[in-house]
């Protein structure tokens, strides 16, 4: 049985939403960069374009969303509300990148990115 470690934060955007995300182990984080390292590396070789076209622009925001999606997944558990009325899905990724509104989606996104990022902290320890 393996124990599920979850951080709820309440949201600034959103007074009344909670949002729950999956602590990640140090093997779920390595994991993770290696299966979107070379998503990442893509991302960072067109973002290094010293002057990015349209094309190089919609091929760089396409392969962000795709690491968002994968972002979410791994670490979104859920959004609660206490309001059943107020049209957000507990955990529908697709309708938090496209839908949502985008100070949720950034949100949601930094609080899934903290828990899968290395702080200072975390890597001392």
């Amino acid at each position: 049985m393996q124990l599920l470690l979850e951080s709820s934060y309440p949201s600034a955007a959103h007074p009344g939403l909670m949002i729950r995300v999956r602590r990640i182990s140090l093997s779920q984080r390595l994991a993770f960069l290696a299966a979107n390292h070379e998503l990442m590396s893509r991302i960072r070789f067109l973002a290094a374009s010293p002057e990015p076209n349209p094309q190089t622009l919609a091929a760089m925001a396409s392969l962000e969303l795709d690491l968002s999606h994968a972002v979410l997944d791994l670490g979104l558990i859920a959004l609660e509300t206490a309001d059943p009325d107020s049209g957000i899905p507990s955990r529908d990724i697709d309708w938090i990148l496209h839908q949502a509104p985008s100070s949720l989606c950034l949100e949601v996104l930094a609080r899934a990115s903290d828990e899968i990022a290395l702080s200072e902290t975390r890597r001392k320890n």
